[in-house]
Parts: C-alpha cells; structure tokens; sequence
C-alpha cells in the first residue's frame, strides 16, 4: 500500500530519453522525502546496469548518504571481488567502503549484504531476515530495481518458482548464470 493512503501501490512507468538519470532523481528525492519523517531512510539497489542509478544518487545526496541503510535486492553467492558480485560492483562504484578517489569518506548508516564469503546459502538466508528485522525495522522505503532482458527482477525469474514465505530466498538453479542466489522476494 501506499504509506497512509490506505490504497494499494500502484506501479508508475515512466519513459525517459535517460532512464539512470531519471533514476537517480527518484531514488534521491524518495530519500530524502523519507529523511523528512525519520532520520535513516531503507534503500534496497540492485546490481546490473540499474546500480549507475544508485551510484548517481549517491552522489547528488552527499553527506545526506550517511542516512541511508543499504541492502540489495539479490545477490549471487561468489565472492565479493567477483565481477558479477552485486555488493562488490556497489563498493567499487563507491557506495560503500572507502575508494582511493572518494573524499567524502561519508558512508550509509548500515550496510546489510545479502550473501558474505564462505557463508552457506541457508546461513546467508537467515542472516539477512535477522537483519531485515534488526537493522531495518522490517521493511524498506525506497527500492531501485531493474528488469533484465529475459524479464527477472531480482533473482526472481519468469517460470521460476520460490518460496512464497519469507522475504528472503535461495536461487539454486538461476537460468542465468552464476546460478546460485540470495534474493528478496515480494513478501
């Protein structure tokens, strides 16, 4: 639902000529129009293309970042300095963790992975509902999601069934490789 109106969230689709851009402008002003009631804001981004959206944001928000808590909405199961590691795609585009060319030094006020290295899947599951309940009071403001081009959102993939309970899953067999995953699911 929409936060106080009593009706249920409706998608908008918006077409622009720079989608990251546009992007960008969304995530930071749903930021900062949470920060308005609350003093941290929950942001869940994603990996693949859609994260230069969260990484512009990042930027325009400035010293405001160090009020964002930080999730994903999937993550595959490699290590952290793998290529096609979300969280270590978010660090390299300075999301978090310090860079050699970030002078701000301004990091989110919690960062939540959705998947560490060595950890099982099952381990990885139930860390993040634990942190899903600690650290974000069970529930997320603002989420980046992208589309891929066989039309997955998250980990979560067309013909592909999961766990209908919970908010977080494992992936075991991603048609789209690396096939083992942590995704947040609709719950």
């Amino acid at each position: 639902m929409a936060e106080g109106s009593g009706r249920p969230w409706q998608p908008e689709i918006l077409v622009d000529p720079d989608p990251f851009a546009r992007g960008a402008i969304l995530v930071a002003t749903g930021i900062l129009d949470v920060l308005a009631r609350r003093t941290t804001a929950r942001l869940a981004i994603p990996g693949g293309s859609a994260l230069r959206s969260a990484a512009a944001a990042r930027a325009d928000l400035a010293d405001t970042w160090g009020c964002v808590a930080l999730t994903w909405v999937d993550e595959r199961c490699v290590p952290f300095e793998d290529a096609d590691s979300n969280r270590g795609a978010a660090a390299r585009m300075g999301l978090f963790g310090r860079r050699s060319d970030d002078r701000s030094g301004v990091e989110p006020a919690a960062v939540l992975p959705l998947y560490l290295d060595g950890e099982t899947p099952e381990e990885a599951v139930a860390r993040v509902e634990a942190g899903l309940s600690a650290e974000f009071a069970n529930g997320l403001d603002v989420v980046l999601l992208g589309m891929g081009a066989d039309g997955h959102v998250a980990s979560l993939f067309p013909g592909l069934s999961w766990p209908r309970e919970g908010r977080v899953a494992f992936v075991a067999r991603s048609p789209k490789p690396p096939p083992r995953r942590i995704t947040l699911t609709r719950a």
